[in-house]
This record gives structure tokens, sequence and C-alpha cells, in this order.
């Protein structure tokens, strides 16, 4: 899974890479004031395991600040589509804390977040565990649960400051009958 989220004045359309492998857009989130906010998400399957380099390539240029993080989970997946998706976001947002509610379809489905937020600082979930943050004035972040049953999960941000617009992308994947995930990190954070 490569998340991205970023802020500039364009919504440009991303592509990923994955050791040179194309990965597949699954959604994102766009919210507009002044600067274009965006979180967005990549999967690929049966991706190779080790060490290996994330790519974004834009279709233009993004001047203010893009970050991502790269994580890999060992378990089947049962499908290339998500199980489920939700968006979150306002323009500017005064919801304390970011939060967008996603109702899973699939029992022990793996619960994955990507956001954008013009805050100063974020603070996951305490039920989330980090998958990558970056930033200061603006950040970026990304993070992961274990669904236990179907139904309605939080996927949830603590910002220093509710001013602020923000963008959450939120996506639940399905695992094979009899399977689970366990999450192990190939690469987390930083700026593209």
């Amino acid at each position: 899974v490569i998340l991205v989220a970023y802020r500039d004045d364009a919504d440009n359309t991303l592509t990923a890479t994955y050791n040179g492998v194309s990965a597949v857009s699954i959604g994102s989130k766009v919210t507009s004031a002044g600067s274009i906010l965006k979180a967005q998400a990549f999967l690929l399957r049966s991706a190779s395991t080790g060490a290996n380099t994330a790519s974004i390539s834009s279709t233009g240029s993004i001047g203010d600040v893009i970050a991502g993080g790269v994580i890999s989970f060992s378990g089947e997946m049962a499908t290339d589509t998500p199980d489920a998706t939700a968006n979150g976001g306002e323009a500017p947002g005064v919801e304390d804390p970011r939060s967008t509610t996603i109702t899973t379809v699939a029992e022990d489905a793996l619960i994955i977040d990507v956001i954008s937020d013009r805050s100063a600082g974020l603070t996951k979930g305490a039920s989330q565990t980090l998958i990558f943050q970056e930033g200061a004035g603006d950040n970026m972040a990304g993070s992961y649960r274990i669904a236990t049953t179907a139904t309605g999960y939080a996927m949830e941000w603590d910002p220093t400051e509710n001013t602020e617009d923000w963008a959450h992308f939120v996506f639940s994947l399905k695992p094979a009958v009899g399977g689970t995930y366990v999450g192990s990190f190939y690469g987390s954070g930083g700026y593209f």
C-alpha cells in the first residue's frame, strides 16, 4: 500500500510504482479552500518483498509539499478492490478531532487511512497504528487498524488547531477466507 498526501495550487493526477511495477489508485479525497489538499491511496497485490523503491509521478509540478508512506501486509486479499471506502474533510474544517467513519463489509478487514491537514500538528486515534507522519504547519499522515467485526469504525486525528482545512481518505481491505493481516514496514514517511 502506498499512501500519498499533498498541498498545492492544483489537483494533479498522481501515479505510483513500487519496484518499477504500477500500483492501482483505489481512491482519493480532495479539499479545496485556496490551496488543494489531497489524500490518495494506491494498492499493489503480490508486491516484491524487502526494501524497494516507491515512486510517485504527477501530471503537474507540486510546488508546496508532498509526503507519503509505504507499508506491506502479509495475508492474501480476497479481491483487488477495497472492501469499503469513505471520505472526510472540510474547507476550512472546524471538526475536532478529524474523524471519518467507514463501515466494513468484511470481518477482520484491514482499515487504512491517509490525511492531508493544514493544522500545525496531528495526533492519531488511540486504536490506530502509525504508518507515516510528516510536517510542521502542514501535516500529512497515514495509519491502520484491524476491524474485528463488520461494523462502523472511526479513523481519527486530533489537530493542534481546528480551524484549518483537511482531506481524509479511508479504505478497508478484505482478507481471504481464514486470512489475517500482519504489517511490515518496508519504508515509511519522508517527503517525495
